[in-house]
């Protein structure tokens, strides 16, 4: 089964997670845009399909864009989808666990599964390794 170009903004803080999920979802047949001029320039001439941030990302660039969305009136209509590669440490002063289900990393075929659920696509068959 092929997937149709869809095109997926991404900005992940961390190096190594953004190249695991980068190149993931192009082996996967999406179009994949990576900085705001590249997404000015996408969401002019394309749809763009979803928004793939983590939290230091979103806080970098995120609100640029948003306002690019919104200058383009284009703010509706796609994910906007979170991800986070760190465990939340135990608190050291009251000895309370962390909750690794709400802080565990995430893994790609999770990703891709929200993506095709999202976008209305059919999934495919793949085994995915942790970001």
């Amino acid at each position: 089964m092929t997937i149709p170009p869809f095109t997926v903004y991404i900005s992940i803080f961390n190096r190594n997670s953004f190249l695991n999920v980068k190149h993931f979802l192009k082996k996967k047949g999406f179009h994949i845009v990576t900085t705001p001029a590249e997404f000015t320039f996408t969401i002019r001439q394309q749809p763009v399909h979803a928004l793939i941030f983590d939290a230091e990302a979103f806080f970098t660039n995120g609100n640029d864009i948003l306002r690019i969305c919104g200058e383009e009136n284009k703010l509706s209509g796609f994910p906007m989808i979170f991800i986070s590669d760190k465990y939340e440490l135990d608190d050291p002063l009251t000895d309370e666990q962390a909750h690794p289900r709400l802080h565990r990393p995430f893994k790609l075929n999770e990703l891709e599964r929200i993506l095709y659920d999202n976008l209305d696509i059919g999934m495919q068959n793949s085994s995915s390794a942790d970001i």
